[in-house]
């Protein structure tokens, strides 16, 4: 649902800050930017203490709730940028500064029931699933690899955490990608060069909430196209199509030899008897091969590979203590 103003920016002033929220990422709810109405009995505030603050209601006093976080550590929401209701009441705010901050909202109870952080977050146009890129420190990570993970929002904060610890805010969802993958505290930290994946484009929903399409890199490999399906549990099977100079130029391509290319776009049909057409565009950095229009199928793709990563120890520089630190030996 779609709401306008001005953007609200953390402040430190004494006075709160008020104001609608800008509902500047339509992405975010998994709907075109065109599909939701206004919504005037939602804005947003920062009071005295620099702390966040929905106020909900158009019939007499707008009520309060304090985005504080739902567990112990505070919320360092700086910025709303989306709010989608949920056709359940509960309201998925989307918000941050780099890394985006999710808070799942009750407002019937007045309370955040989740908050966590991720990467490029979109919720599936059923409003069951929201899928993101796991969090990982924007600057001075340790050879970060993309994990691609899911959030249930047909289950509890706890249900949607490996250990059911509602303090973690960065470990949360299921992986659908890559397989293999079990959302272990820093797994997608201190990889080697060959394990590195590398998300190239925003995720894309099927029609049906029943398929997840977006583009992926991997070392030195051809870029792919993965196909993540669901069964009606949310079981993913990871698929994938390797991007092809013909895909990226047609029927008859030059000698392409590009390093960049990307997924801008793609529509995903509802699964017919097993099999799901989709129209992607891609383009590179070859000018010779503008903007181009393929259509692929189920068939198109090959199942992905199970990955066993094997994290990097560090070597040198770690201080503890004031002494260097050696790794303890591998038993």
């Amino acid at each position: 649902m779609k709401l306008a103003a001005i953007p609200l920016i953390l402040s430190t002033a004494l006075c709160p800050l008020s104001g609608q929220i800008y509902q500047s990422r339509p992405e975010y709810c998994g709907r075109p930017a065109d599909a939701n109405p206004p919504l005037p009995d939602i804005s947003a505030a920062f009071d005295g203490n620099g702390e966040a603050v929905l106020h909900v209601g158009a019939a007499g006093p707008a009520r309060g709730i304090s985005l504080h976080g739902a567990g112990s550590l505070p919320s360092i929401l700086h910025r709303i940028d989306e709010v989608c209701p949920l056709d359940d009441g509960r309201l998925v705010v989307f918000g941050g500064l780099g890394a985006t901050e999710i808070l799942i909202v009750d407002p019937a109870k007045g309370t955040v029931v989740d908050d966590f952080f991720v990467w490029r977050p979109v919720i599936s146009p059923d409003q069951r699933w929201i899928v993101y890129e796991k969090m990982y420190p924007a600057h001075g990570a340790p050879d970060p690899s993309s994990e691609d993970l899911m959030y249930d929002l047909s289950k509890s904060a706890a249900q949607n955490r490996p250990g059911g610890d509602l303090a973690n805010t960065s470990d949360v969802g299921a992986v659908i990608f890559p397989p293999g993958q079990k959302n272990l505290p820093f797994d997608n930290l201190r990889l080697p060069a060959d394990q590195r994946h590398s998300l190239q484009s925003r995720f894309f929903w099927a029609s049906d909430s029943r398929a997840i399409v977006f583009e992926d890199e991997l070392a030195s490999q051809p870029n792919k196209i993965i196909l993540v399906t669901l069964d009606e549990k949310g079981t993913p099977t990871a698929l994938e199509h390797e991007i092809t100079a013909t895909d990226l130029c047609g029927n008859s391509p030059p000698d392409v030899k590009t390093l960049w290319r990307r997924l801008d776009r793609a529509e995903v049909g509802s699964d017919r008897n097993g099999t799901r057409m989709m129209v992607l565009d891609l383009s590179s950095d070859d000018a010779r091969c503008p903007t181009h229009i393929i259509q692929l199928s189920t068939s198109d793709f090959q199942p992905s590979r199970t990955e066993m990563h094997v994290r990097q120890e560090p070597t040198h520089g770690t201080v503890l203590n004031g002494q260097p630190a050696t790794p303890p030996k591998k038993k």
